[in-house]
């Protein structure tokens, strides 16, 4: 948890708990194994290489939501629709997502065991003016933040509800 000073007299509590958006944006790159921008975020050394990391997250991930499929899996004998924004075929359990069996989508993987990597909600424009404004009024103070996000990112999330991937 971090102090930070806003205005000159008011001392708020920030945790990174209250970026999840963020953090379910970087854990894209952890479930899909591209761990490049989380590192880049988890070793910066200014305010401008955290600005850089998330922008770059940010940019990726909705040109992912662009390409983004609904589809119908089957898992535990329940089927859901759900957003994928990759889906991929697995045979060996390899899964870092959502594992089930494809009822519809991509003719090509019907009935074929596949991974999907649901879609996350993208930090709001209020999500990023906090963290932007701790990075100006404290670099030191909002590049530890970004670490710790980064961190959190990397860690097991809350299970997440099938139907609303959340």
């Amino acid at each position: 948890m971090l102090n930070v000073i806003s205005g000159g007299d008011c001392v708020s509590e920030v945790k990174p708990s209250e970026f999840p958006h963020l953090i379910d944006t970087l854990r894209y790159f952890v479930a899909t194994r591209r761990f490049g921008v989380v590192d880049r975020l988890g070793f910066a050394q200014s305010a401008d290489a955290v600005r850089e990391a998330i922008y770059e997250a940010i940019r990726t991930v909705r040109a992912a939501k662009y390409a983004a499929e609904k589809v119908k899996l089957r898992v535990k004998d329940k089927e859901f629709e759900v957003t994928c924004l990759e889906l991929e075929k697995v045979e060996d359990g390899s899964c870092t997502d959502l594992e089930g069996v494809l009822v519809e989508g991509k003719p090509e993987l019907k009935g074929a065991r596949v991974c999907c990597i649901r879609d996350v909600m993208l930090p709001s424009e209020e999500e990023l003016e906090k963290l932007f404004e701790i990075l100006r009024e404290d670099p030191e103070k909002g590049v530890s933040l970004a670490k710790e996000i980064a961190a959190l990112a990397f860690s097991f999330p809350k299970k997440k509800d099938v139907k609303s991937g959340q």
